[in-house]
């Protein structure tokens, strides 16, 4: 018998693929959304910003660059693939700077201690990323709401009160 279905296999992988890619090209209702993040008035770069729905979905997420800028990508997780943008609604709004080199909390205060005793100490306390406000990481703190689609130029003013 397995003579018989061995020519039936071709043909069952490509029915398989077929199948698999059909919902992969539906059009998203995703709204493209970019914006800019300053603290103090200067770009921030590499910060993380997350919009959150009341709705529970994925939140769209983007990571600022060396001017600040920001562009919003959401994971569908019904087809398992990255959309440009954010569906219309209401958001709060979270930015988050990870640690420098993912270094866990007491790795990063004993770096912090080791350049106290280095004579570049000054000048690399200087390059230090700022630490932002804790209202702006957590979703149910955050003074940060927007609405998408965005009136105007998304721009995200961070002070350090956390404001």
């Amino acid at each position: 018998m397995p003579a018989r279905s061995l020519p039936w296999a071709p043909l069952l992988m490509v029915l398989l693929v077929v199948n698999l890619g059909c919902g992969t090209n539906k059009p998203s209702n995703a709204i493209k959304v970019s914006g800019v993040v300053t603290l103090e008035g200067v770009p921030l770069e590499g910060a993380k910003v997350t919009y959150y729905s009341s709705s529970g979905d994925s939140p769209p997420f983007g990571v600022t660059d060396s001017k600040g800028r920001f562009e919003l990508t959401t994971f569908d997780l019904k087809n398992l693939k990255e959309i440009d943008g954010a569906l219309a609604g209401e958001y709060k709004v979270t930015v988050e700077m990870p640690s420098p080199a993912g270094r866990s909390p007491a790795e990063q205060m004993e770096a912090e201690h080791m350049k106290g005793r280095t004579k570049g100490a000054q000048k690399a306390k200087e390059k230090e990323v700022p630490v932002l406000h804790a209202n702006y990481t957590d979703a149910s703190k955050t003074p940060l709401k927007q609405t998408v689609p965005p009136r105007g130029a998304v721009e995200l003013k961070l002070t350090k009160s956390g404001t």
